[in-house]
């Protein structure tokens, strides 16, 4: 008597592969939402949505929404660096006010991303214990903060600033006006009133 017959084995179906995509300009576009939205204030939805992929493709690139903000961060970084390293080949302290004027009046207006500075004026409104991310950010203030102390003290060591002045002190008005200024250009201020707040700036350290 014949034995039972015997099927075929079936294929197993190839598991799909989130699709291919600018990786870059992705990471740009979640850029623009974080610094607009803070991290709590943008779900992984409108994320995804923004950078035109689904689910899979964020998680496999990134591990999850906080290692897309951290890849957000090191995008926005690159333009800080240029800052800094433009801060420290000048070689004056006017010429350190004239790089952060420039970089207010070019790059705090809104255009193609939000008003304003990420580092300096975005509410990140980061949980308690997403704390470390928050670091980060306050770690590349505070850094700036003592390149521009550093600076003015050279100043004063090699006479462009008076002996009585207070290298922290003027540094730490200086990045006031900064912040200042960053705050002005998220709520909508043009490139010209910006170049008024730098202008008496300038007047008022003379």
């Amino acid at each position: 008597m014949a034995g039972p017959k015997v099927l075929p084995a079936k294929k197993a179906l190839p598991r799909g592969r989130p699709r291919q995509f600018d990786k870059p300009e992705a990471i740009r576009q979640a850029l623009n939402l974080f610094w607009e939205r803070g991290y709590e204030g943008v779900t992984t939805a409108e994320l995804t949505r923004a950078m035109g992929i689904h689910s899979p493709s964020l998680y496999q690139a990134f591990g999850d929404k906080a290692g897309l903000f951290r890849a957000a961060i090191q995008l926005y970084a690159v333009e800080w660096e240029r800052v800094v390293e433009k801060i420290e080949a000048v070689p004056s302290f006017s010429g350190v006010l004239e790089v952060l004027s420039s970089n207010a009046i070019g790059r705090f207006p809104k255009g193609d991303h939000p008003g304003g500075c990420l580092f300096l004026t975005a509410q990140l409104g980061l949980r308690p214990e997403r704390s470390a991310m928050e670091a980060i950010v306050v770690g590349y203030r505070k850094r700036l903060l003592d390149l521009v102390v550093r600076r003015a003290s050279d100043a004063v060591e090699n006479g462009e600033l008076r002996s009585d002045v207070d290298p922290q002190s003027l540094a730490s008005f200086v990045m006031a006006v900064v912040q200042g200024m960053a705050i002005q250009g998220r709520d909508g201020a043009t490139s010209s009133d910006l170049e008024s707040i730098a202008q008496w700036t300038q007047r008022i350290l003379r």
